[in-house]
């Protein structure tokens, strides 16, 4: 990934923690690159969103799991 910043790599590489200023479109863009994704972490700017956006696909089976373990809606409502 070509991101500057501090780095911690974590279960061999399969995980990367970075601190950087760069946009959240910047970074998502350059974990796509590397087969990944990114989702915000800390951080007060959450303009870019916090969570990446899933294909409509994914979506389903998520709210499918989602509904499955919480039928009632009680953890994340609306989320």
């Amino acid at each position: 990934m070509s991101l500057s910043g501090d780095t911690l790599i974590k279960w061999a590489g399969a995980a990367q923690w970075r601190r950087n200023d760069a946009a959240a479109d910047a970074v998502r863009s350059a974990a796509a690159n590397a087969g990944g994704y990114a989702t915000l972490f800390r951080g007060l700017d959450k303009s870019g969103g916090v969570f990446p956006s899933s294909s409509a696909g994914l979506m389903a089976h998520h709210r499918r799991l989602k509904q499955g373990f919480d039928p009632t809606s009680t953890f994340n409502p609306g989320q």
